[in-house]
Formats: C-alpha cells, structure tokens, sequence
C-alpha cells in the first residue's frame, strides 16, 4: 500500500504526502494540496506503516523503496484523531544551482569555502545561513553548495535531522551524523565537532539557543559553518539568531555574527506551471548592513539597507526575473514590502 501510494506521488511530482486514518491521501503539488482519488487509509494500515518503519514523533526516518528519483523522509505524529504521517519527497540525485534556478553568486560562496582554511584569513572565511519557511527548498539548496565543496577536497562533519542527501565523493571525507542514531542533542555534538578536524560543519537546522551559540563559536575558530534556519527573511534570519539569547548576551552575539558571518541567503519556492522556482535575497555583511546590526536596529532597517547595499540581491531583483519567466505579480506579492512591491511595479 504505501509504495503504491509513494509511487504515484513521485509520479505527479508532489513534494509532500499526507496520510490520516479514514481519509485517502492527500498530495502537495506545485505548493497546493490535493485530495486524491485513492483507497481511503484504515487507522489499522497506518499502525501497520509505523510499526514498519519503526516512526517516531520525535524525529524524522528516511526510506528507501528502490524509487530511480526519490527517497522518502517521514514522521508521525498523534493527534485526537488518531495516527497521521507526514513524508517529504528528496530527490536521490543532488540538484546543480541552474537545476534549482540559484543565483551563482553561491557558487562563490562555495569556492571560498573549499579553499584551504589553515592558511585563509579566519576574518574573512564564509560563514552562511540559508533561511526559509518549512518546505522552501533549504536543504536543497544547502545540499547543493556542500556537493560543489566536496569536489575540492573537504572533511565535512554534518548533524542533521535526518539525513536528507547521502553525500559521496572521491575527494573528501565526509562523516554525517543523525540526530536519534548517532545523537541525542544538537547541542552536545557540535561541541565533539571540533574534535574530528573538520573543514566544513553543516547544521541541517538550527533551532535552539544551545546549537546556534555552538555554530557561533565554531565559526569564530575558522570553520567554515553552513546552516539552515526557519526565518521569513535574511534580515529577520539574523534578528532571529540575536533575538533568541538573553538580552544581556546579545551585544556579544551581534559581535560575533559581525565577526564571522558572511551573508544570509533567503528562499521561499513559488509555483509556475511546471515546476517551483525560488524567489530569493542574498544579504552579505556589507558596511551599511554591519552598521544595522551593530545598532540594534530592527529587521526591517536591516532589509532596507539590503535593498540598496552593492553585492546584495535584493528580493525585488529576483521578483523581477520571475516575472520574465512567466511567474504571476500575483504569486509573489505576498512576499514583497509595499515598498519593495512599487520598486517591482516602477521596474516592470
């Protein structure tokens, strides 16, 4: 049943499946969910698929059913009716930054990071964070800068939950770790990090204070440290980071970010009639932009500064191109400023 099932969601393309007992499942295609026409699932089948698959609520399992394009990421959760299941589709097959409609200024970023770290200026190495909603595509896209590192020869140490994409390379070393299998606290492993000579650490999310004052040290001693976090926007990704320490702490903080972060790279998928594509911005830490967030000063001054800061991309120059690709005005609004919106109209 749930190979069937996750048979014809990869055959139309769904990025996610949700199954509830009682009721058939449900696809999301193109960002919109669809009710299917298939056999309604009994709360029985999916004990059965739990049990299977030995699910957990507390953390995501990623399977394989001999699909050629996908593998599954699922999790379950109880509700007050009964058992439901949650399961991404990730595709087997690392994307390039054209396959995703990425800028290639990450290509850069990339480059940089794979340099040799025991002779580059610590002041000047990238540090990163990709930011997003929940299904906007960030590990995708991390996965897809760390695949351009591995081919110039890197260890890298990742602590994700899950393992979304098994890496591989002839080049590099490569040791990924599972929060639930290999650990139980973000917080602790990335302090036993630092012992396993690392080039590159990469946090499949950073949630807690814990793990991000951990991804801030490491940062300060030259490693270079990819991250994703849940943020509706480069600048807020940053005052999110702050935000979540005590005020007392956060003066430090902002030093530290000043002293080791490289940029921010915010996304968010938007449907066309094919396929998603990203709207994106690109913060890099800029005089104007340091300046911001030396301050205090709120998100919103700090996109601001983004939008006229050279070596910036700026979420309404991304709009644009959408637009020429055929995207809706109306699709991407949502996600602009009034200003940033009569900066694409005045554009157009």
């Amino acid at each position: 049943m749930i190979e069937e099932i996750l048979t014809k969601a990869a055959q139309m393309n769904a990025s996610d499946v949700h199954l509830a007992g009682g009721k058939s499942p449900v696809f999301r295609i193109l960002g919109k969910l669809q009710h299917t026409q298939m056999q309604v699932l009994s709360t029985h089948e999916l004990d059965e698929i739990v049990a299977r698959w030995q699910l957990s609520q507390f953390y995501a399992t990623t399977i394989d059913i001999n699909n050629p394009v996908y593998l599954f990421r699922m999790v379950t959760s109880q509700s007050a009716d009964g058992v439901s299941i949650a399961i991404r589709l990730l595709h087997k097959h690392i994307q390039s930054l054209s396959d995703l409609h990425l800028p290639s200024e990450l290509e850069g970023v990339s480059k940089h990071a794979a340099g040799n770290p025991v002779v580059a200026d610590i002041a000047k190495m990238p540090h990163l964070l990709i930011a997003g909603a929940t299904g906007s595509g960030k590990s995708t896209t991390a996965a897809c800068m760390i695949e351009l590192m591995l081919k110039r020869g890197i260890h890298l140490v990742s602590l994700e939950n899950p393992i979304e994409y098994i890496f591989r390379s002839n080049t590099s070393c490569i040791t990924q770790q599972e929060y639930g299998k290999h650990f139980t606290s973000f917080a602790v492993a990335a302090q036993h990090v630092m012992y396993q000579d690392p080039d590159v650490i990469y946090f499949g999310e950073l949630t807690d204070l814990e793990t991000i004052a951990t991804a801030l040290t490491l940062a300060e001693t030259g490693h270079f440290v990819l991250g994703t976090i849940h943020a509706k926007g480069a600048a807020e990704a940053i005052t999110r980071v702050i935000d979540i320490f005590d005020a007392s702490r956060q003066n430090f903080v902002r030093s530290q970010l000043l002293s080791c972060l490289s940029g921010v790279f915010w996304q968010e998928l938007i449907p066309g009639s094919s396929e998603q594509y990203p709207l994106y911005e690109m913060l890099q830490l800029t005089p104007a932009i340091a300046s911001a967030i030396s301050q205090g000063k709120p998100a919103i001054s700090i996109r601001g500064e983004l939008q006229n800061s050279i070596g910036c991309i700026s979420r309404n120059k991304s709009a644009a191109e959408l637009i020429s690709l055929g995207i809706a005005v109306s699709d991407i609004r949502g996600y602009l400023t009034d200003a940033e919106s009569k900066l694409l109209t005045i554009k157009r």
